[in-house]
């Protein structure tokens, strides 16, 4: 039987069966809660001697850990979803009411989302892609995953027909809603439960990026935790005319995979906003500017022997 749960458990754990079947990857791995079972019980006269030694303390730390969360509803917070942008078939843009995520996020910071509407027990987690400085809090998904994709058909439902973008409003019967009765943003679904539940934010090594003169910030695969970080740098922290805004020196470095690139199309263009930004506190604040040092580096992997110049992002 200990055998059957680790084949599983092992299978479960293909690279296949994490990027398209992200479900099946994270009930398998809840199989490891039998084997301990079974190991536990594998002893010459029933229970193993030597093994429960081993495995009471984590176990009941576990046990602990699982009966706050259930108690405390395990922090669950509803999100106010703003507008929906769809770029198909790569990727999926959600703007959030920034009131609506308590504590506020930092950088780098992430949480971890559930859709009632498309799964009640799935919870994805998702970067910030927007500084917490921003008015509105962004997040963008890859639709890699079949949660996201499925995430992507419900929410669509929600807007006119094939729209790529759109906003969402809801009808508001309390002292805050506007005077029309209608409220921007929205948190419950058509049939009445929420629209979005999160967990979070969760902490992040980049959150810290403040306290520090120099920093070197890398992300491989989604930029969002990196787009959070420039955005905080070169929009607020360097944008303030305090030179006691840190830090002063960033170097940031982004590895992609090739086949990866058009999912990411987005950061590219936010590298641009970036890049115009930069040069205009060179011009506006040079003073200020004089002691920062910047610089960025992009990597690109598993490029094509045969790839076409044009076809370079």
């Amino acid at each position: 039987v200990a055998a059957m749960f680790v084949l599983l458990l092992h299978a479960g754990a293909q690279s296949n069966v994490k990027r398209g079947h992200e479900t099946i990857f994270k009930y398998t791995h809840w199989l490891y809660v039998p084997l301990y079972v079974v190991l536990l019980l594998h002893g010459k006269n029933g229970i193993a001697k030597k093994f429960w030694h081993w495995v009471i303390i984590p176990m009941l730390l576990f046990v602990l850990d699982r009966a706050i969360a259930f108690w405390s509803g395990d922090g669950q917070q509803r999100l106010r979803l703003q507008n929906v942008t769809i770029m198909r078939p790569h990727t999926l843009i959600l703007e959030v009411d920034k009131a609506s995520v308590q504590p506020a996020h930092l950088e780098g910071q992430y949480l971890f989302m559930c859709c009632p509407g498309v799964s009640t027990y799935h919870w994805h987690p998702v970067v910030f892609s927007s500084a917490p400085q921003d008015p509105s809090v962004s997040i963008h998904i890859s639709l890699s995953s079949l949660w996201a994709r499925r995430l992507v058909s419900y929410l669509a439902t929600l807007g006119p027909p094939d729209a790529s973008y759109f906003e969402l409003e809801e009808q508001q019967t309390d002292a805050s809603s506007s005077e029309d009765g209608v409220r921007h943003g929205r948190e419950t679904s058509p049939n009445g439960t929420s629209l979005l539940l999160f967990k979070g934010p969760m902490r992040s090594p980049l959150q810290y990026v403040g306290q520090y003169d120099t920093v070197m910030v890398a992300c491989i695969g989604s930029p969002n935790p990196l787009c959070s970080v420039l955005r905080s740098m070169l929009f607020y922290r360097w944008n303030t005319g305090h030179d006691q805004e840190m830090p002063n020196h960033a170097h940031c470095y982004w590895v992609c995979d090739w086949s990866s690139i058009d999912a990411y199309r987005w950061f590219v263009r936010e590298i641009e906003d970036l890049h115009a930004q930069l040069a205009l506190l060179r011009r506006t604040n040079a003073d200020r500017m004089r002691d920062c040092a910047f610089s960025f580096h992009i990597f690109v992997t598993d490029v094509p022997l045969n790839y076409r110049d044009k076809e370079v992002v």
